[in-house]
């Protein structure tokens, strides 16, 4: 609503307790705003240790999730979006900071102030007030005085007139009836003098009170008032900065969190799934068909059958009996640790495990890498002090040439063995698998025409 710009507080001159009512709750109110202030601080931290806990609670810390993180666009795109959602929480604690560190303190400073100010205003307002009154008060006093000896002078003067009607009275009882007139008439003009000068000085006050005094005061209660009202604006923009002087760096976290998102492939996850667990193995190879021949050669052959005990050919071509239930397991059991800290990864099937050991060779020669460049290092700085004995010992920097050399040569040692491990992993691809199952194995079905050929045997004995 538009006010005019010429109005003052001096027109409200006999509004002074809705004033004073209006600055107090003035003050109230930006006390008010400090504590939403405060209180927007604190939900923006719990707001910050929630995302923090949420992004804590979706983040694995297992090795097997850190490969799922490699492995998976989806999963390395969601795990960017958490990191990134992390920091909108630190962006958050920025806000919060910035309300409760810097805004706030300094609008209960501010309050402080202004409370003090129009506490010295209306104190002042309270003194010309007293004055204001004092000075009305004598004048009503002198008022009073100056009729009361009017009134006196009034009954002096009605006293003399009666005794001069009066024929027996003496001539000095006439006398001093003129004279007590007399007097009481002086003490009335007196009295009057100062009534008329009381008056003069409560007018005079009263002109200064209302055309000076008061207004000036007003004046400076409406300065507080503006003040605190300008305060307030200054503070609310204050808070808005706060957020608005991040909002960049948050719209740069959701920028990043577009750009993961939009690196999902699903093309890329689905062939890192045949990455990750294609066995290596080759098709099985076809069934090829058994002949048991007749079945009457039975009674002729003496309640034997033609079907031998069958037999399983190993790797030397040698005979083993075949277990009638096979394992399903299709590996060769747990992962072996060597005294020397190389593992084997037989658990695996050879792809999977050629994957692994060429892990291991890419990660050691990382460090073989890492430690020939410290061992050169070394070596220049071992020269050096050679050429200079004052710049350090050198015989310090020879022992670490020798730390570096020692480890150099233990991971050569493993890096070998490696790669012999991926080797011999390289030599059992595409083998075929055959399939383990009571049906498709021919092997098993040879066992169950085996018993059924028995089961007839004793029925008929």
């Amino acid at each position: 609503m538009a006010t005019s710009t010429t109005a003052s507080w001096a027109d409200l001159w006999d509004q002074i307790d809705i004033l004073a009512s209006h600055t107090q709750k003035g003050i109230e109110s930006l006390e008010k705003y400090g504590m939403f202030l405060k209180e927007r601080a604190a939900i923006e931290d719990e707001y910050a240790a929630r995302l923090r806990a949420l992004v804590k609670k979706n983040l694995g810390k297992k090795r097997e999730d850190e490969e799922l993180t490699k492995a998976y666009t989806f999963i390395s795109s969601f795990h960017s979006i958490l990191h990134e959602v992390e920091s909108l929480a630190g962006q958050h604690e920025v806000i919060a900071e910035g309300l409760r560190k810097d805004i706030h303190p300094a609008l209960l400073t501010k309050c402080a102030a202004l409370r003090a100010a129009r506490k010295n205003h209306l104190n002042e307002l309270h003194i010309i007030n007293g004055v204001l009154n004092a000075s009305i008060d004598n004048m009503f006093k002198f008022q009073k005085n100056y009729c009361k000896t009017f009134k006196d002078a009034e009954v002096a003067h009605l006293k003399y007139d009666k005794a001069e009607k009066n024929m027996d009275l003496s001539r000095a009882d006439l006398e001093r009836a003129k004279n007590n007139a007399m007097q009481r008439t002086q003490i009335c003009e007196d009295a009057k003098q100062n009534y008329a000068h009381a008056l003069q000085a409560a007018n005079q006050q009263q002109h200064q009170h209302y055309s000076q005094l008061l207004p000036q005061i007003l004046e400076r209660l409406r300065t507080v008032d503006e003040e605190r009202i300008s305060e307030t604006k200054s503070l609310m923009l204050q808070s808005i900065e706060a957020e608005t002087k991040v909002m960049n760096i948050i719209q740069r976290c959701y920028d990043d969190m577009k750009k993961a998102a939009q690196l999902i492939s699903p093309l890329n996850d689905s062939a890192s799934v045949v990455e990750h667990y294609r066995s290596g193995y080759a098709h099985p190879q076809p069934f090829t068909f058994e002949d048991f021949g007749s079945p009457s050669a039975i009674i002729t052959s003496e309640g034997t059958s033609s079907v031998e005990t069958m037999k399983r050919p190993t790797k030397n071509g040698s005979m083993v009996r075949i277990n009638r239930k096979p394992s399903m397991g299709l590996f060769r059991g747990n992962n072996h640790s060597r005294k020397d800290g190389t593992i084997d990864f037989r658990s695996y099937p050879p792809q999977q495990r050629c994957r692994r050991l060429q892990h291991e060779i890419e990660n050691i020669e990382k460090e073989i890498a890492k430690n020939q460049q410290s061992r050169e290092g070394a070596a220049k700085m071992l020269q050096v002090y050679k050429d200079n004995p004052k710049l350090g010992n050198a015989s310090d920097v020879d022992s670490e040439i020798i730390v570096y050399t020692k480890k150099c040569e233990v991971l050569n040692q493993q890096l070998a063995k490696y790669k012999a491990m991926l080797s011999e992993a390289q030599t059992e691809l595409n083998i075929p698998i055959s399939v383990i199952g009571y049906v498709h194995s021919p092997l098993l079905m040879l066992a169950i025409v085996h018993d059924y050929r028995k089961a007839i045997k004793r029925s008929f004995s």
